[in-house]
């Protein structure tokens, strides 16, 4: 077990700027006065291996979220997280279950510092559906991107293995979403939210095919959009869990 772990302070004072001044009493429930931890993405869910590497915007994002509404949050050092974390599952031996070991991630945390509300963040695959031109998942709207030069409307798909015939997308996209859970120092879930980031794939004509022949693959660059991503940073961090998640 750690003696110390390294907690970065990060304070944050409000920025001047025309846009109304957010609520900050809307951000789960947290008070001014509550002293919070912010624990490095995906600690205790494994990173989705197709945006394994480009998380850093979400990252900065969420900070930038604190940060807007004027917080004052603690980071704790990815490294020291991760020997806690490991720690604390090695502990639990066969019995572990992520509820439980999140719990005593906490209540370990709180042995070491002080702290009134821990913020674990993670990124996590989900199912979008397709409706039009747009796909719908927790509690967001993305425009799907078709390379080529289809132009009709996208409201239905199928084929076979990856060739996908559009007249329309009906059907699914893989799309990424920040859930959040919020424990306090003794373990105690209080708060979990979850909200869409963006899409990770789109539509791409398929070479040497007829007209209205596609392939969905994975987009290069899924978190290239702030507005999008400070849109789900929102949600999962301002509206309850059963507000905006589906199929959990």
């Amino acid at each position: 077990m750690m003696n110390r772990f390294l907690l970065l302070l990060v304070v944050f004072a409000p920025l001047a700027c025309s846009s109304p001044t957010p609520n900050p009493d809307a951000l789960t429930g947290i008070r001014s006065q509550d002293r919070v931890i912010v624990a490095p993405l995906n600690l205790a869910l494994r990173m989705p291996a197709e945006v394994d590497g480009m998380e850093e915007p979400v990252w900065h994002a969420l900070l930038d979220h604190f940060e807007t509404r004027g917080r004052a949050v603690q980071r704790i050092e990815a490294a020291d997280a991760r020997s806690l974390w490991h720690s604390v599952v090695s502990e639990m031996g066969e019995s572990r279950e992520l509820a439980g070991a999140t719990s005593n991630f906490a209540r370990q945390l709180a042995a070491h510092s002080e702290f009134d509300l821990l913020v674990m963040p993670a990124v996590v695959m989900r199912r979008a559906a397709l409706r039009g031109h747009h796909a719908y998942w927790d509690g967001v709207r993305r425009r799907v991107r078709v390379d080529g030069a289809w132009d009709g409307p996208i409201d239905e798909i199928g084929g076979p293995g990856d060739l996908t015939y559009v007249r329309g997308l009906n059907g699914q996209l893989a799309g990424a979403s920040l859930y959040v859970a919020v424990l306090t120092p003794d373990g105690r879930s209080v708060y979990q939210g979850l909200g869409g980031l963006d899409l990770l794939q789109e539509a791409k004509q398929a070479r040497h095919a007829k007209r209205g022949v596609w392939r969905v693959v994975l987009r290069e660059a899924p978190f290239a959009t702030p507005r999008h991503l400070q849109e789900g940073i929102g949600l999962a961090l301002e509206r309850e869990l059963p507000r905006t998640a589906r199929a959990w």
